[in-house]
């Protein structure tokens, strides 16, 4: 199909491009210059031809969702505090929280930034930024799951348009190394932000139901159903692997699996059981966790109702998996983060969870995020006292610093 092609032929193009101005500058220019060619190359490019490229980033399904997504956000900016949807900030101090509010308004300048930018890698530090910004206002109590309903509320104050079209041109456009690592985190956040944006049902945030049919009278007859996360901003003829496992199938191999010990040497690299047991999953609606059975078999990690049960209610493929762990939060956990979707997973044992994320990188191709953002202000509350939101590195510990995004570009 035309999108797909134009995608390959950018790519194609935009290499080419950095190749040949690579050859022809490293007589006579400083190297310094010849590593930023790759950045002017998408810069010269995306600029040039960002009316072009901005059309075949707008399918008919992203069009669709945007136009869904708008008139939800429209609503929702009428009444909808943090408080709907399910973040309560931990301090009763007024002056505080009209700090935080200050810090909320400059996140969301940062997303009208991240709109209006025709480069993709300038859009992606837009986005950081505006994460950066937002773990600044956050109280030092929040935990892991404080940061999604606070970016939620960002995106809906920010009032951008085509939100589903932007991310589309990331992902398509984008050099890949930039779809990776932290970024590929955050822009997974984004993506899923999105879709609960777009999908609003009334079990979404927290409030009365009455007062929910009087903002989106269309839902009392519409049933929604949930959406194909593997068709969000690629290509059609991606396959949706989840959907498309045979339940059969996935009853003997699952019930093989079981059979073969905690090993190296199975049988099968495939089927090579690594660990299994309890841990809570967080549900994607309703947030609700729930006690899953967890196997990691080669490459994947399955979660069943219970142990009994050899059908798996999902499978997430770690090829492309980027996992984030949570040691020193309230309730110990870890994230999978994979395009589209992220699926958390907790327990209050700490051990057990950082067991899980070792054995989770030793024996599969998902990467471990070492990178976390650490917030660059911290805010004062009447008294003068400083809170500073900082988080731990996980295994590794190490923290970093988003930077100006405009320090990436040299100037014309």
């Amino acid at each position: 199909p035309w999108p797909s092609m134009i995608t390959k032929v950018f790519h194609a193009f935009s290499q080419c491009m950095i190749t040949q101005f690579s050859l022809k500058s490293k007589a006579a220019t400083s190297s310094a210059i010849i590593g930023n060619i790759p950045t002017l190359t998408e810069k010269l490019l995306t600029e040039s031809l960002f009316s072009f490229l901005w059309v075949f980033s707008g399918t008919e399904s992203v069009i669709s969702r945007d136009k869904e997504l708008l008139h939800n956000c429209k609503k929702l900016s009428e009444f909808v505090t943090l408080k709907h949807l399910g973040y309560e900030s931990g301090s009763n101090d007024v002056v505080l929280e009209e700090q935080k509010n200050e810090i909320w308004k400059r996140a969301q300048i940062s997303l009208t930034q991240m709109a209006e930018s025709p480069i993709p890698t300038l859009k992606i530090a837009h986005l950081m930024q505006t994460c950066t910004i937002i773990h600044e206002g956050l109280d030092q109590s929040a935990g892991a799951d404080d940061f999604f309903p606070v970016f939620i509320f960002n995106i809906i104050y920010s009032k951008i348009e085509n939100c589903h079209q932007h991310l589309a041109y990331i992902f398509k456009f984008s050099p890949p190394s930039h779809l990776s690592g932290e970024e590929a985190y955050y822009l997974t956040q984004f993506s899923c932000a999105l879709v609960f944006l777009t999908h609003l049902t009334k079990e979404s945030i927290e409030i009365d139901e009455e007062q929910f049919y009087n903002y989106f009278p269309e839902q009392k007859t519409s049933s929604k159903e949930s959406p194909d996360f593997s068709q969000l901003y690629f290509e059609e003829e991606v396959n949706n692997d989840e959907k498309s496992i045979n339940d059969e199938w996935w009853s003997i191999w699952i019930q093989k699996s079981k059979s073969i010990s905690h090993r190296s040497g199975g049988n099968s690299e495939s089927s090579t059981v690594h660990r299994t047991g309890r841990l809570e999953k967080k549900g994607l609606y309703h947030k609700a966790w729930k006690s899953r059975y967890v196997m990691l078999i080669g490459n994947m990690l399955a979660y069943l109702e219970s142990e009994e049960n050899t059908v798996p209610k999902g499978v997430i493929r770690l090829d492309d998996a980027v996992i984030r762990h949570y040691p020193n939060d309230r309730n110990p956990g870890f994230e999978v983060c994979v395009p589209g979707r992220i699926y958390s997973f907790r327990s209050s044992n700490s051990s057990l969870i950082q067991d899980w994320v070792l054995d989770i990188i030793r024996n599969s191709n998902a990467k471990l995020l070492l990178e976390k953002i650490s917030p660059a202000k911290s805010i004062s509350n009447e008294n003068g006292q400083k809170s500073t939101r900082r988080l731990n590195g996980g295994i590794f510990g190490k923290k970093t610093r988003v930077t100006n995004p405009q320090t990436n570009y040299l100037d014309d």
